[in-house]
């Protein structure tokens, strides 16, 4: 029931809004796993990753506090998640590092940005179809006052992001998406040349403002989290179809200015790493190298490198 949401810090609503967290991270940027590390960086990646049951307990308790026997049962249910994640995720995370340095042999298309961000979505996806039985297990083992509890947090973090993302005026919105875009491409190709800039500013000033969307949509969603919570008859099949579809419900909502946010994305992409330049190209190969062997290492549980 815990569905990452408003308030999670891998799918909050204007994050979802903007394509460039997906495409720019190169990384399942919406797994809890590569946000964490990705924001505390690599050097205690491995550590990072044999506590990952740790930071998605104390995650739900920032939404609900569970008594000993909730505790232990999310204990056992996250060991096996994480079990399951590292042989079985983990490679395919290592082969998508592999095919994106095979595609950055040849110019880049938007073509291939869409498929990357295809193959992101897909790995997603598999996340959170392993994830949702235990989800709804959790919500059929909370109490009433729990549920209440559960939703007081999530509308009250809720109300809270409403207020800081809405009160942005244009100007300081257009500076955040800059930022975003910047800060994100210059993790993997270093600085960024005038021209680079240059086509990053003019996505900034094309991009469509989505964010009221986004909130009136999530709001409504949260209203038919509420509903289903109720646990009337047939609510637990009713609270898979919510947390599987949350995406879809959405994306449906801004659909038209969405598309073409996420075509200015794969644009601008797509020239950004074909003007890179000699070092710029070093510098993204050694990330994806390094990503790529410490991932690796994270499957074999062995001890993570230094950066």
């Amino acid at each position: 029931m815990i569905q990452p949401g408003s308030g999670s810090p891998w799918l909050r609503p204007e994050r979802l809004s903007d394509p460039w967290r997906t495409a720019t991270n190169i990384l399942p940027a919406r797994l809890l796993l590569l946000v964490v590390l990705l924001s505390l960086g690599s050097c205690s990646s491995q550590a990072l990753y044999d506590r990952l049951d740790w930071f998605a307990r104390m995650y739900v308790q920032r939404y609900v506090d569970l008594d000993p026997s909730q505790t232990g049962w999310l204990a056992l249910n996250l060991e096996e998640w994480a079990a399951w994640h590292r042989q079985e995720e983990l490679p395919r995370y290592v082969s998508f590092l592999q095919r994106l340095e095979q595609d950055l042999e040849n110019a880049i298309t938007p073509g291939t940005v869409d498929a990357w961000t295809r193959d992101l979505r897909g790995l997603y996806a598999r996340i959170l179809e392993k994830s949702t039985p235990s989800l709804v297990e959790l919500a059929e083992r909370l109490s009433e006052d729990q549920i209440v509890a559960f939703l007081e947090n999530l509308e009250q973090r809720s109300l809270k992001e409403e207020k800081k993302y809405l009160s942005r005026d244009e100007r300081r919105y257009r500076e955040d998406i800059r930022d975003q875009i910047g800060e994100r491409l210059e993790y993997w190709l270093g600085g960024l040349t005038p021209m680079q800039e240059s086509r990053i500013e003019e996505t900034v000033e094309q991009y469509h403002r989505l964010d009221q969307e986004w909130m009136d949509a999530n709001r409504q969603w949260r209203q038919q989290l509420a509903e289903v919570l109720t646990r009337e008859p047939g609510w637990r099949d009713r609270l898979s179809r919510l947390i599987l579809a949350r995406n879809e419900y959405l994306e449906d909502a801004t659909n038209i200015p969405r598309v073409e946010n996420e075509r200015l994305v794969y644009l601008t992409i797509t020239d950004v790493l074909n003007m890179r330049n000699e070092k710029q190209d070093r510098k993204l190969s050694e990330r994806l190298r390094k990503w790529g062997v410490e991932i690796s290492r994270m499957h074999d549980g062995q001890p993570a490198t230094s950066s």
